[in-house]
């Protein structure tokens, strides 16, 4: 299957990606906007899929933190997403509010995508890689949040193993965290 998204949307639930269905935009921007602890987008463990130039945001009044997009479970590299943007735009004092959160053993492709964390709060990462997550990262934007402290544009846990070439990271940079 192929979804297309054609300009601006505003939802207030999560998307749940699926296993074989592509979603392609044209001047797609997605905003995610609900005070529930939810995250805009989740891919869990999702296989032969691509998403390309669509941007999901993610908006509200949150008690704990949320994503922008969260890859987990076993999402493997045929996950691919390309030219997209993850913007966290939570604003309130609510730590770890990260663009993109990679987590247990998800191993996706990503390339030329901008990546912004949440602005509020501290530990708001563009990219938080934890788990034994080993994602593929090439050509990507990726910064911290700008309101709190501790927000890095890439943190990389110790036992993942991403490989990251020709990205630009903003705030703090690419650091490695013994966990």
């Amino acid at each position: 299957y192929c979804i297309v998204v054609i300009g601006k949307i505003v939802d207030d639930v999560q998307i749940n990606a699926k296993s074989y269905v592509d979603v392609i935009g044209f001047s797609a921007d997605v905003t995610i906007q609900t005070d529930s602890n939810v995250h805009g987008v989740i891919f869990d463990s999702i296989i032969e899929t691509e998403w390309r130039d669509i941007t999901i945001r993610r908006k509200g009044d949150v008690t704990s933190g949320v994503h922008a997009c969260y890859i987990k479970g076993t999402t493997d590299k045929t996950c691919r997403l390309v030219n997209c943007s993850f913007i966290n735009e939570i604003s309130a004092a609510i730590n770890s509010c990260h663009g993109i959160t990679i987590d247990n053993s998800a191993s996706p492709t990503i390339t030329g995508c901008k990546v912004q964390g949440g602005s509020g709060g501290n530990s708001c990462h563009g990219i938080w890689i934890g788990g034994s997550a080993s994602p593929t990262i090439t050509g990507c934007k990726a910064q911290g949040g700008s309101g709190g402290s501790y927000c890095h544009g890439i943190l990389i846990g110790n036992s993942a193993s991403p490989t990251i070439t020709g990205c630009k990271v903003k705030v703090v940079g690419v650091v490695v965290i013994a966990m």
